[in-house]
């Protein structure tokens, strides 16, 4: 009997092993936009997987010489975007965002560019940037692979719908 007692011991010693710990994705992506129709501010689009949140930030402010050389684009303070947090109902974007991320080549780092190009583009810019372990492994300014844009797209499309705090500047941006 203690023979027995002690395999079941053994074996639920042996069974008990380390309880594997739970993937959290601390994955981030910044998008920051610069519009050159003088309508909307420069903002950020921060999307966070490790909470599937959305924060929008008003980069007006932490940028103040973008447009002080050209006095064409100058903008009052009650055109900028209002920092919010959106987190409803964001599960499937992320996991559409998700699998076009693992389309992305990584290895494709680009980092060179100048304040000039950013002041002095056509209609919008954007830079982008992939951030794991608050380190960047990605970035990419006025990409060209279409991937960038359409995970934008589909960022803004979902802020646009969901966004009630702004929704009367995103009407402002999409009208050229």
């Amino acid at each position: 009997m203690r023979k027995y007692i002690f395999i079941i011991l053994l074996f639920l010693i042996s069974c008990k092993g380390e309880v594997p710990q739970k993937y959290i994705d601390n994955r981030i992506i910044v998008f920051n936009m610069f519009v050159a129709n003088g309508k909307v501010t420069p903002f950020s689009i921060i999307l966070n997987f490790k909470d599937q949140s959305i924060f929008l930030h008003n980069i007006k402010d932490d940028r103040k010489s973008l447009h002080n050389n050209n006095n064409q684009y100058i903008l009052n303070r009650e055109d900028a975007l209002k920092d919010c947090i959106l987190t409803k109902n964001t599960a499937h974007l992320f996991s559409e965002i998700d699998s076009i991320l693992k389309t992305i080549d990584i290895n494709n780092i680009k980092n060179n560019y100048s304040e000039n190009e950013i002041i002095y583009a056509d209609y919008i810019s954007m830079s982008f940037y992939l951030l794991k372990d608050n380190k960047q492994i990605y970035h990419s300014f006025l990409p060209e692979s279409g991937k960038e844009w359409h995970i934008l797209n589909l960022t803004q499309d979902y802020i646009i719908k969901n966004d009630t705090v702004n929704a009367d500047k995103w009407k402002l941006f999409y009208d050229k």
